[in-house]
């Protein structure tokens, strides 16, 4: 990857309509909050390709306070690629905040809206709080939210498209 070798410095990088393409492996939390944090001021027209399909893992680890994708603006599409291990109250695996996000072909799996007392915790795998997100050919499965409905997707402006899965979401309830 072009801009030191971390996913995120390619990023912050990337010029507008730049293509990066993941080498297979697994992409981890390189300071931040997030794997991927697409800002406002992210070039327009970015795409993030896995190299070979469902190779290309963003992978938050679990760690409390920690999600795959952070979108607060900007025109991206993020392909092929597999989203996991966030905790995070809002948004476990992605958080879209603003702009135009577009999914093809990712699997977004075993993330949590974690409940860590400041917000009532929704989207396990995906909260839509601004922007757009658009899913096409995906599967977004075993995500949980801890206390509110949302466990796979929560919130507005979402266009599930062409051959998308969402199974075996939960909602956990209080006490558990």
């Amino acid at each position: 990857l072009p801009g030191g070798g971390t996913l995120q410095a390619a990023v912050d990088a990337a010029n507008p309509g730049d293509v990066l393409v993941l080498a297979d492996g697994t992409y981890t939390v390189s300071g931040g909050s997030a794997v991927l944090t697409i800002a406002s001021w992210a070039p327009t027209g970015l795409t993030i390709r896995a190299a070979n399909p469902g190779q290309a893992v963003l992978d938050a680890q679990g760690v409390s306070g920690r999600r795959g994708v952070t979108i607060s603006g900007g025109i991206v599409t993020i392909e092929d690629v597999e989203i996991m291990g966030g905790s995070e109250e809002l948004g476990g695996g992605v958080r879209i905040q603003g702009g135009t996000a577009t999914f093809n072909g990712c699997t977004i799996r075993n993330n949590q809206a974690a409940d860590h007392g400041a917000h009532s915790s929704k989207g396990g795998g995906v909260v839509v709080e601004g922007g757009t997100a658009a899913f096409n050919s995906r599967i977004i499965r075993n995500n949980q939210a801890a206390d509110t409905p949302g466990e796979g997707v929560s919130g507005g402006r979402v266009r599930a498209q062409r051959q998308s899965a969402t199974s075996r979401n939960t909602q956990r309830q209080p006490g558990w």
